[in-house]
């Protein structure tokens, strides 16, 4: 028999499921909101996009000039034999020759002679009956640096006549001993020059340089030599004058290729 009292039980128990149904659900849907307000959050504070860097592509250019303050003189000691042996004889007592003279001549330093090449080869003649052969060539390279330049004259003089007509002159150039330091300068100048000119273009377009992506030497200077007809004069035998050669200003230009990316 259901009683009042059955039916306030069952009442009270319900109302107890309820509630606690509704709870469950109210949970539910505040995690439901939260979670949606942090993924809204976050999209709203997501970083842009960094913007593609721009590349910068310009050339610069930096010269400096310095004053020559050494010679380098390049010549053969050459002499033709029957025999091999015979060749190197003459040639080698030829150097040996220049190589006393060179220790006797002031302002010169016979330890900065240095051999360049040492060749031994047949040399032939072409006749209607064919090749006939000429000797054996033997051929000593070598290359003496000299301080200064107004005495190069006087050096290659003393070479050519104490050779005795084995002494060809290949080439004479005229140099600075601190090349190196002021080509380096002029170069890290060259490299300014150009992101200036990068900074420059980079401001006009309302971004600026960040980096530097790629550098290259496009032109330098090589030093300054002498004329083909000046070095034949100094092959010259017994009508020999020593050639007035001069050293003077050069220019150590050089150029370069920068690329910089700017944002």
């Amino acid at each position: 028999m259901i009683t009042r009292r059955t039916i306030g039980r069952v009442g009270a128990a319900a109302l107890a499921a309820l509630s606690i149904a509704l709870i469950a659900a109210l949970l539910t849907l505040g995690g439901a909101q939260a979670d949606g307000h942090t993924e809204g959050h976050a999209e709203d504070g997501a970083a842009a996009p960094e913007a593609a860097a721009t590349t910068i592509s310009v050339q610069g250019s930096a010269s400096q000039s310095l004053t020559t303050d050494e010679t380098v003189i390049e010549f053969n000691v050459s002499a033709l034999s029957e025999q091999a042996t015979g060749a190197v004889q003459q040639a080698e007592l030829a150097l040996a020759a220049v190589t006393t003279r060179l220790r006797w001549m002031g302002g010169v330093d016979h330890e900065q002679l240095f051999t360049r090449n040492v060749s031994l080869r047949e040399e032939y003649d072409w006749t209607d009956a064919g090749r006939v052969l000429r000797g054996y060539r033997y051929t000593h390279s070598l290359s003496l640096k000299v301080e200064g330049t107004d005495g190069a004259g006087a050096v290659i003089d003393a070479i050519v006549r104490a050779g005795e007509g084995k002494v060809s002159i290949d080439n004479v150039s005229f140099t600075a001993s601190n090349r190196a330091a002021t080509e380096r300068s002029v170069l890290l100048a060259a490299v300014r020059d150009a992101r200036a000119t990068a900074e420059a273009i980079a401001a006009e377009i309302g971004k600026a340089v960040v980096d530097t992506l790629e550098v290259r030497v496009t032109s330098g200077l090589s030093p300054v030599g002498v004329t083909e007809e000046q070095a034949e004069a100094a092959t010259a035998d017994s009508d020999f004058s020593a050639p007035q050669l001069r050293g003077g200003q050069e220019d150590v230009r050089v150029s370069v290729q920068v690329v910089f990316a700017a944002r």
